[in-house]
């Protein structure tokens, strides 16, 4: 019980390789303590307990390398991309997200009903405009029932959820930072999802699956985080099957350096912001087609006037939500990309792009 909750407070050991094997050694070791322990009170004398007595210390000693070693227990990333891996692993992640969004949706789990992802969906979809450009993303995209989609940089799994649960699709979630997969996979299971549903540690530069995997893919607002852009579209080119769509959002440059902090960044020293042009050179460059370039700034400002005008406020969860993945200052990181907008310092970009057909050969 005692290391059921040390992973429960610490959950990015259980993605150490000596996780399971380390609560099988305290377990097993517990195990034969007490047989040693009967052996004794019945014959007096015993080799068990000794024995059990081992076991539990080695697996204690195993706990404290893990402790020890966790800073340094995540994949290596290949290709030279392990300039991101850092930054954006301090950047985001924290062990309250679950509890948090648990805590604000109207539901229990003693109250015995099953809890859908639709009672995640206002505070699992943090991106830029949230579930309204998750829908209309999904639109776009038309999956076919049963598709299998590749989502980059999955987060905490709002998106994915909501292909999952409303369009019957099967998706993959890579994400960089180990909370956001322990916290996607555990959100996921919850609602009953995990078979169509599933979140892996991964680098978007080096995708660790078999080329022509995927039915189509989506990264959203993740692309301001990628030092490497070139590596990460050549391997969603690999891994996708021909034919396949690929959406990509992602805040582009105008003119002008924007505010800081705002919400993917700090500093400019963390923030890998392209002009629209540039990002479609790299989709080309990949062997993609692009189809459609869309500014989809207007969009932001219009949903953020809308909602000053109204009087409304996020709920209560929703702020907590944001501010536990990306910081209590989340509210003027939001506040400095709304004016950096207006300024036309920046823009959000969305392209759509396909995966040529595979030529014929005859």
């Amino acid at each position: 019980m005692l290391f059921g909750l040390i992973y429960r407070g610490w959950p990015s050991l259980l993605l150490s390789r000596l996780a399971w094997p380390q609560f099988a050694l305290f377990q097993i070791g517990t195990a034969v303590l007490v047989a040693g322990k009967f052996d004794i009170d019945s014959r007096g004398s015993g080799t068990l307990a000794p024995q059990g007595s081992i076991l539990i210390v080695l697996g204690t000693a195993v706990m404290f390398w893990m402790f020890a070693m966790s800073a340094t227990d995540v994949p290596a990333p290949q290709k030279g991309s392990i300039k991101c891996v850092m930054p954006v692993h301090k950047h985001y992640g924290s062990n309250e997200i679950v509890a948090r969004i648990l805590a604000a949706i109207p539901w229990s789990e003693s109250d015995g009903v099953a809890l859908t992802a639709s009672l995640l969906f206002p505070f699992d979809q943090l991106h830029g405009r949230e579930l309204f450009a998750t829908k209309e993303h999904s639109a776009r995209l038309n999956p076919e029932i049963g598709a299998h989609l590749l989502d980059i940089g999955s987060g905490i799994g709002g998106p994915a959820g909501y292909f999952a649960s409303m369009l019957g699709c099967r998706v993959t979630g890579i994400e960089l930072t180990p909370d956001f997969v322990i916290f996607a996979n555990e959100l996921t299971s919850f609602c009953g999802m995990s078979d169509q549903a599933n979140f892996v540690l991964a680098d978007a530069a080096s995708i660790q699956f078999k080329a022509n995997t995927f039915d189509h893919a989506y990264c959203l607002y993740v692309g301001m985080n990628l030092p490497d852009k070139p590596a990460v579209l050549a391997e969603c080119f690999r891994v996708l099957k021909p034919g396949a769509t690929l959406i990509w959002t992602e805040v582009t440059s105008r003119s002008g350096v924007p505010h800081y902090p705002l919400p993917w960044s700090l500093t400019a020293d963390g923030s890998h912001v392209d002009t629209s042009d540039t990002l479609c050179h790299h989709l080309s460059s990949a062997g993609f087609e692009v189809l459609t370039v869309e500014d989809e700034t207007n969009a932001h400002l219009v949903l953020a006037n809308r909602m000053k005008l109204s009087g409304k406020t996020p709920l209560v969860g929703q702020v907590q939500a944001n501010e536990v993945v990306l910081g209590p200052d989340f509210v003027v990181r939001r506040q400095n990309y709304l004016k950096s907008l207006l300024e036309h310092l920046i823009a959000s970009t969305l392209i759509v792009a396909r995966k040529p057909q595979a030529e014929h050969v005859a």
